[in-house]
């Protein structure tokens, strides 16, 4: 089993996302999720993917448990999203340095992931 989520429950405030969402994808495998506007599949990939916490249940991939190995475990993972993730108010290299310390990557190494070069457009990036 590559990817198991096991009675999720998310609430935001008095909304509740996700009520025991169950999920099970094993090797080889392909899903998608389908449903209306609100129906919490935003919700779901971000707790699968370790960028939002659960209330409540458990997911696991590669066989490990998501919260105590979130870190082993968006290394190896990637994610392609709907829209543009960037934040528009960042510079490129903030933009990269965000999320690099997302995935817990800091100090030498994000640097040495992160090209600095004198930008010459005029924007502060």
């Amino acid at each position: 089993m590559v990817v198991s989520m096991s009675k999720i429950i998310k609430r935001y405030r008095a909304h509740t996302a996700l009520d025991h969402f169950e999920m099970t994808i094993n090797k080889g495998e392909a899903m998608g999720l389908l449903g209306p506007n609100g129906a919490g599949k935003t919700t779901a990939i971000r707790v699968l993917t370790g960028l939002t916490a659960a209330d409540a249940g458990e997911t696991r991939l590669f066989g490990k448990e998501m919260r105590s190995n979130a870190a082993e475990i968006k290394r190896r993972i990637g994610v392609v999203p709907q829209d543009l993730a960037l934040y528009e108010t960042l510079s490129a290299k903030d933009n990269l340095n965000y999320f690099g310390r997302l995935y817990s990557v800091t100090g030498d190494e994000l640097r040495r992931r992160v090209i600095y070069r004198k930008c010459k457009c005029h924007h502060n990036c």
